[in-house]
């Protein structure tokens, strides 16, 4: 410091300089200790590379694990994992290294060798993956810090479902029987064959809650049943099931019948994904059912009323089946089976062989099937 000179009229003027120094924390300040345990508590694998061949400095549990446990400390990259010399990484990384600019990715397929045997095939895993440039103090070179979760589970159960799905369309695709599945509590569509669709002419479905899609069977059985199938895991099935069901959104209420049945499809790892609906359309089977036996009861009610009787011979057993008319009227047994021997004991003589050759040229294949004859009975 000095003064300038004195002048009476001037004020006292004091001029200095003050410098001031930027002092970098010697690296003793820095606990690598510390260091190492927040690496290790980390759920991540991780790893800081240095210098421009990338040598591994640290690497946490994680990461020693998703690389096969391999001595790679001092090491550089390629020494240490030779495999991924031909993959995108190591360019990657000089790219990070050399702009500062971090890289991203998500399930980053990356091909590994699980163990030190160089003769062990790769084995393909997925990553969520983190570079960043980090920079070198006192006198370390810059370096890569690794950043890495490994998704391959997660990956593969979104890969294995998938492939299911493939599959389970290709199934959709060439079987007559009526296909859906419903995914979650509310029961939406996410998948149906053609088959399924025909059901509800022109009705929107896929994507859908089923009682969105299906208001009429909000007071019916069924999406209890698909829930409750979705809970448990039991497959529920049931024979010509009755549904009441519109065709068209605005078109009548239909009585339907279906042989039907209810499995739970699951992921990868068991979770409960949503529920197959297999449906046969079966009313046309029900409905012919149900006017035969109608018919059949008119028939009978005819027969009675005019006193006849009727029986039915079965030609691969002998055996006739006989209305309690044509009992009385052959004076028969009351109860039991009948034979053809029984049946033809009551025959008058003189017909007993026009009847027998009547009956054989009725059964005979090659002969018309009809029999119409009349005889006399004692």
């Amino acid at each position: 410091m000095r003064l300038p000179p004195h002048r009476p009229e001037s004020r006292l003027a004091i001029w200095g300089r003050v410098t001031y120094t930027r002092r970098s924390v010697p690296s003793s300040a820095i606990d690598p200790q510390k260091i190492a345990s927040l690496f290790q508590e980390i759920p991540a694998a991780l790893a800081i590379l240095r210098g421009p061949n990338f040598v591994y400095e640290m690497a946490n549990d994680e990461y020693l694990d998703l690389i096969g446990r391999r001595d790679i400390l001092g090491k550089a990259l390629l020494e240490a994992l030779p495999e991924i010399q031909d993959q995108p990484f190591p360019r990657i990384l000089r790219q990070v290294y050399e702009t500062g600019a971090p890289y991203h990715a998500r399930e980053a397929e990356v091909f590994l060798r699980l163990s030190q045997d160089p003769s062990e095939a790769l084995s393909r895993r997925y990553v969520d993956l983190t570079y960043k440039r980090v920079r070198g103090v006192a006198g370390r070179e810059d370096g890569i810090f690794v950043f890495a979760v490994d998704v391959t589970e997660k990956v593969a159960a979104r890969q294995g479902l998938l492939l299911e799905r493939q599959k389970l369309s290709s199934v959709f695709a060439h079987v007559s029987a009526s296909l859906a599945v419903v995914r979650g509590k509310d029961a939406v569509y996410v998948d149906a064959n053609q088959s399924y669709i025909d059901l509800f002419q022109g009705r929107e479905l896929l994507g859908k809650p089923l009682l969105e899609a299906l208001p009429e069977l909000r007071d019916q059985k069924f999406p209890g049943l698909i829930q409750e199938v979705l809970r448990t895991g039991e497959t529920y099935r049931e024979i010509e099931a009755v549904a009441y069901l519109r065709r068209t959104a605005d078109g009548p209420l239909e009585k339907r019948f279906f042989d039907q049945s209810y499995n739970r499809i699951e992921t990868g790892d068991r979770v409960p994904y949503g529920v197959l609906i297999q449906a046969i359309d079966v009313t046309e089977r029900v409905n012919a059912r149900v006017a035969l036996a109608e018919s059949e009861a008119r028939f009978r009610i005819a027969i009675d009323a005019a006193k006849m009787g009727t029986w039915d011979l079965d030609v691969q057993t002998g055996l006739i089946e006989w209305s309690a008319r044509t009992r009385e009227l052959f004076g028969g047994p009351e109860n039991g089976a009948v034979t053809l021997d029984i049946a033809t004991a009551n025959i008058h003589p003189d017909d007993l062989a026009r009847v027998q050759t009547a009956i054989a040229s009725a059964i005979d294949p090659s002969g018309d099937g009809h029999y119409h004859i009349e005889y006399r009975i004692l």
